[in-house]
C-alpha cells in the first residue's frame, strides 16, 4: 500500500505538449516473507516528484505521440534505518518515414541508491523482452528499444519486428549487457489495445523464445 498526499500542477508547454507535475509525501508499507531468512513489516516514507510531458491528449492518432516521464524519490527506509533515493524515467516517440510504417524508439532508466534487492527492479521486464525464467534484479538499469510497426488494417491492426537492449548492474554489482528481439502484433480495439510479442535472446535464437501479452485500456 502507498498512502500519499500532496499537490499537482498542469501546464501547457510549446506546441501540443502538456506537463503534469505532482509533488507528494508518501509512505510505502510492505510485508515481506523470508527476506534474508526474516519475515518483515516495513514502512518507507519520503518525498516524491512525478512528472509526465506528452502531446498525446491533443492528437487524434495516439500512436503518433511523444512522451517523457520522470519519477524521483528520496526518503527513509526502515529496512536499514537509512536514507535512500531513486530515479526512474522513460522517453518514447514515433516517426513515420513512409505511409503506414511507424518507427517507435524508446529509452528507459532506473536507479536507486539502496543496496537492498527489495528496492531494485527486475532486469527482464516489458522494456527488455526475450529472456525467460531469469529474475535478475538491478539497482541501475538502462534500456533502449526500437519497434517497427506496419499498419496492415488502418487504425486496427499493426505488426512488425522489435529489438531491445539493456546495460545494467547485475546482482554482483558487475555491468552486464543483453539484447533481445522478436515480432509484435497490435490490435487497437475500442477502448483497448491488445499487444502480443514473440521475443528471444539474440545470442540464442527464435526457437528459445516465448510469448508475451499486454493489454491497455483507456476511456
Amino acid at each position: 500500500a502507498v498512502p500519499y498526499g500532496g499537490v499537482g500542477f498542469i501546464n501547457e508547454l510549446f506546441g501540443n505538449f502538456v506537463a503534469w507535475t505532482y509533488l507528494t509525501l508518501q509512505g510505502r508499507m510492505d510485508r515481506v516473507k523470508d527476506y534474508g531468512g526474516r519475515d518483515l513489516e516495513l514502512l518507507d516514507a519520503g518525498l516524491a516528484l512525478d512528472m509526465v510531458i506528452s502531446d498525446k491528449y491533443y492528437l487524434l492518432e495516439k500512436k503518433d505521440a511523444t512522451g517523457f516521464s520522470l519519477k524521483a524519490y528520496g526518503g527513509r527506509s526502515e529496512l536499514r534505518e537509512d536514507y535512500q533515493a531513486s530515479v526512474e524515467s522513460s522517453l518514447s516517440t514515433s516517426w513515420s518515414p513512409v505511409y503506414r510504417l511507424r518507427l517507435v524508439p524508446a529509452l528507459g532508466l532506473y536507479y536507486t541508491s539502496s543496496p537492498d534487492r527489495l528496492h531494485w527492479r527486475y532486469v527482464y521486464d516489458a522494456r527488455l523482452l526475450g529472456f525467460f525464467g531469469d529474475y535478475t534484479a538491478s539497482r541501475w538499469k538502462n534500456t533502449a528499444g526500437l519497434d517497427v510497426e506496419l499498419e496492415i488494417a488502418p487504425r486496427l491492426f499493426y505488426a512488425g519486428p522489435f529489438v531491445n537492449t539493456g546495460f545494467f548492474l547485475d546482482e554482483e554489482e558487475h555491468w552486464d549487457h543483453k539484447t533481445g528481439a522478436g515480432l509484435k502484433a497490435v490490435w487497437m480495439l475500442k477502448n483497448l489495445d491488445l499487444v502480443v510479442y514473440y521475443g528471444w535472446d539474440l545470442t540464442a535464437g527464435p526457437a528459445d523464445g516465448g510469448l508475451y501479452l499486454s493489454a491497455d485500456g483507456y476511456f
